[in-house]
């Protein structure tokens, strides 16, 4: 009979079974939510569940067993822990606590449990070869599987992975099931570092180590740390963790990278009560010995953010101390370093200003004084930084820039890909993104401090989106010499999560010109002349017109800005979704892209939006993937949303679902340039639907079509900068469709909710007024880029 085990844990109350059985039959199994019901057959009776079923094998007693376990395969041996349920439709079943496989050694094992994912030839050649392969891979370190007809490097893989997620979780499964924890979360658990006993070793004493985990935040570590040691629950320990929580949700919710203290003061009475007294002490041993936490006066932040933002202040100082000065030379059609005398200087000022009316001469008009100075400050100092609205010509400063420039080893990049294709539109060179100019790979960037970018200017635009990660990691592979330009729109919104860098540095004492000016050929535009005035908080419509007209209005002597508005959320979204595919009908589906302030739960969010869409353009019968509340098919459009080293994907690439094989669990995505990816299916959670994005998502981006959805469910979000942003997204043709109420909160609200930053600290010299630590660059560089990137 079936080993009971009485189970003293306050959160279960039935007697847990151990036993052994083998899988017959999947009678149901959802792969979204790794549940499923199968047959199987035990090794042991228990009794009032299982059938006898003589086959004079070991395994001879039926029973139904559910649970998230995963995909159990067919004719495997498993072992676990079940408890017995009682189902008025099927009387009593098992129901799992926790299953892992059952380690069989020997050339048949092996071959039997290949054949539950390979063909029996290949299954039958792999075990002949390697019958101990299971040890091999677990112990062993095996990472190859060679000499094998018929097993190339991808099927390699796939074989060394299976063994991997089936095998190597044993231990943690076993601690972690009866607890509780699902078999998907154990899995990622799992993922935390290589060696599983480590891991181990690591719940028993600290779990809330798992914080670092993609996806485990406090909340769910804090219960699985409770269930496996109550006794943490007044620790430092959890405290510690606590703490790094409030910080990390006030950064990726507020932008801030400090804090007052009296937050989070308030935060630990209220959460964790109980633990104000070792709170006080935690605080106490920061201020003494400083390890997660920064203080600055009465604020405090992560210490590491503040290492970060510091490096880049110091990092850009360091660069800009060393002033470069070229001058083309038109017999070698080259440039060469000149000295900095005056006759000198005064014969590049002279070139500059023939650059310049080059440039005028292009374009049709002239250059501002201010986009003049812009240009001859890339003179005399190796950092400079231009900012300005929509319509100010920061595009044409840059064509003159590389007019100037024209003979050195020049570099383009901006955070997207549309932005830097953009880019190359404009001024006929080659841009990159900031990832490809870094050239990342598995093992993180190529070009770093020791490896540095070759290039004598880098022109960095729409620099205001990039975080303080990104940049820092372009900033540690620039080497001292190379001229850096730093544009953007100060309009814009703030980049996603910490920080603020790009506004934050217009307070320094680095070179800067902020452009003003509107240019005369941007005023034929209605996108950017309404643009304007919504960033000035003028409404280019009437209230009363918006409140009272229900015909399409458009501005501009392009006639490219259109408003549409309608009076409830559902006529917002069914105009949105016919004007996207007229929209697709004339300009095609790679040119015309939905923004919407919000992501997700609502009618005019993200993922309702998308799933509309899709099944307007997809069959439903095409083969898909289920992902959240629907599925993606092939054939969609999509967006990755995680950086991925290995694959060479960076988070915010858009493609195509081109294959899903339904066998192998694998899909494949093409993104630009032909450049084609495979996933697993367990990555989907990494893919999006990319019809509509948020405002905030396609920021840096363009297209030359864009729809925007306004309802009043997005008040909270609705001000003039997001809505500048949005306009601003659109090249050719902007269509505004939006609630009265949502419009007139787009114009309204001008304030944007400041971020407090280390940076504004640094640069206005409030640091200087605290006891703070000595920045030591060494330290930072000793980071790497996975750990940069954690913060």
């Amino acid at each position: 009979m079936g080993q009971r085990r009485k189970n003293h844990n306050h959160n279960l109350t039935m007697d847990r079974i151990f036993i052994e059985f083998i899988v017959d039959k999947t009678v149901f199994y959802k792969d979204e939510s790794r549940w499923g019901v199968f047959l199987i057959r035990a090794k042991e009776e228990i009794e009032g569940v299982t059938t006898f079923q003589f086959n004079g094998r070991n395994y001879e007693h039926q029973a139904l067993l559910t649970g998230e376990v995963g995909n159990l395969k067919i004719g495997t041996v498993y072992e676990g822990e079940v408890t017995i349920t009682t189902n008025q439709k099927y009387g009593n079943q098992l129901k799992a606590v926790y299953v892992k496989r059952k380690i069989i050694e020997g050339e048949k094992y092996i071959k039997e449990y290949l054949r539950s994912f390979l063909s029996m030839k290949l299954a039958e050649s792999v075990a002949s070869a390697y019958p101990d392969l299971i040890n091999d891979v677990i112990k062993n370190g095996l990472k190859n599987i060679e000499g094998v007809p018929g097993i190339a490097e991808k099927m390699s893989n796939r074989i060394i992975k299976n063994i991997k997620e089936n095998y190597l979780l044993a231990d943690l499964i076993t601690m972690l099931g009866p607890l509780g924890v699902t078999q998907k979360m154990i899995e990622k658990i799992g993922e935390f570092h290589k060696d599983k006993q480590v891991v181990v070793d690591m719940l028993l004493s600290n779990p809330y180590q798992l914080t670092r985990i993609h996806g485990l935040g406090f909340k769910k570590v804090d219960q699985i740390a409770l269930k496996l040691n109550p006794d943490i629950e007044i620790s430092i320990f959890r405290v510690k963790a606590f703490v790094d929580y409030i910080l990390k949700e006030e950064a990726n919710s507020n932008g801030s990278t400090l804090i007052e203290k009296s937050i989070i003061d308030a935060h630990v009475s209220k959460e964790l009560p109980n633990c104000f007294t070792k709170y006080a002490e935690f605080i106490s041993q920061e201020k003494e010995s400083p390890d997660l936490l920064h203080f600055l006066g009465t604020k405090i932040g992560l210490r590491k953010q503040y290492k970060l933002e510091k490096a880049i202040f110091e990092t850009l100082k360091t660069l800009d101390s060393k002033i470069t000065y070229w001058q083309y030379d038109l017999k070698t059609k080259g440039t060469t370093r000149i000295l900095k005398d005056k006759a000198s200087l005064e014969r590049l000022e002279i070139e500059i200003l023939d650059a310049v009316k080059w440039t005028n001469d292009k374009n049709g008009y002239e250059l501002t004084t201010e986009q003049t100075d812009a240009v001859l400050n890339t003179i005399h100092n190796n950092v400079s930084i231009i900012s300005g609205a929509a319509g100010t010509g920061k595009s044409s400063v840059i064509d003159c820039i590389l007019r100037v420039y024209r003979g050195q080893k020049i570099k383009l990049c901006a955070l997207s890909a549309k932005a830097a294709q953009r880019m190359t539109e404009i001024t006929g060179r080659y841009a990159a993104t900031i990832h490809r100019t870094l050239e990342f790979g598995g093992e993180g960037f190529k070009f770093n401090e020791s490896n540095p970018i070759p290039a004598d200017i880098i022109i960095v635009d729409e620099a205001s989106m990039i975080n303080s990660y990104l940049f820092m990691s372009l900033l540690r592979a620039i080497s001292v010499g190379t001229k850096l330009v730093i544009v953007f729109d100060y309009a814009q919104l703030p980049p996603i999560g910490a920080g603020n860098i790009a506004s934050d540095l217009l307070q320094s004492n680095f070179s800067s010109v902020r452009f003003t000016k509107v240019h005369r050929q941007a005023e034929k535009s209605g996108i950017l002349m309404d643009a304007t005035k919504v960033r000035n908080g003028i409404t280019p419509i009437d209230y009363m017109v918006a409140n009272t007209n229900r015909k399409r209005i458009t501005h501009g002597e392009l006639q490219d800005m259109h408003f549409y508005f309608r009076d409830t959320k559902e006529e917002v979204n069914h105009l949105l979704i016919n004007g996207f595919m007229g929209a697709v009908a004339s300009y095609g589906l790679d040119n015309v892209f939905i923004v919407l302030p919000r992501k997700g739960i609502v009618t005019n969010s993200t993922e309702m939006v998308n799933f509309q869409i899709q099944d307007k353009l997809i069959p439903s019968n095409m083969d898909s993937i289920p992902r959240g509340k629907g599925s993606i098919r092939k054939g969609a459009r999509v967006i990755q949303r995680k950086n991925d080293y290995e694959k060479n994907v960076v988070n915010g690439e858009i493609g195509y679902m081109k294959e899903i094989n339904i066998f192998d669990k694998t899909f494949t995505i093409e993104f630009a340039d032909s450049k084609k990816v495979d996933y697993e299916f367990n990555e989907i959670g990494n893919i999006e639907l990319a019809y509509a994005l948020t405002v905030h998502s396609f920021q840096g981006s363009q297209a030359k079509v864009i729809l925007i959805g306004l309802d009043t469910s997005h008040f909270i979000m609705l001000d003039s900068f997001l809505f500048y942003t949005a306009i601003t997204r659109a090249q050719k043709v902007c269509m505004v469709v939006s609630m009265p109420e949502a419009f007139k909160a787009c114009i309204k609200n001008t304030q944007q909710k400041k971020r407090n930053t280390f940076l504004q600290q640094i640069i206005s010299g409030a640091e200087n007024q605290a006891k703070i630590e000595e920045y030591d660059p060494i330290e930072y560089k000793e980071l790497t880029n996975q750990e940069i990137e954690e913060i």
